[in-house]
């Protein structure tokens, strides 16, 4: 699959919806550290469209980090989000 492909897909994580279980939404993420597989600007670019996406006006504060592998030889990018009640 494709790097920009994969960016629109949801999150196939249980935390998006763990956090909805418990009144938390996208507005309540604060940080969020990425990790990206062989880093490039087109990578960068597919990112910078997806965090638009959710936070088009004020983006929680990113950590960005260029990693060899992650978990799964499919995947391109890890998300970690850190989320409070506000």
């Amino acid at each position: 699959m494709r790097d920009d492909q994969q960016s629109r897909r949801p999150p196939r994580s249980g935390r998006v919806r763990l956090q909805r279980s418990a009144g938390l939404d996208y507005e309540n993420v604060f940080q969020l550290r990425t990790y990206i597989v062989d880093h490039s600007m087109d990578k960068l670019a597919a990112l910078g469209r997806v965090i638009a996406k959710y936070w088009p006006e004020r983006p929680p504060v990113q950590t960005l980090l260029g990693v060899a592998s992650l978990a799964l030889p499919e995947m391109s990018f890890e998300v970690d989000a850190v989320a409070v009640r506000r």
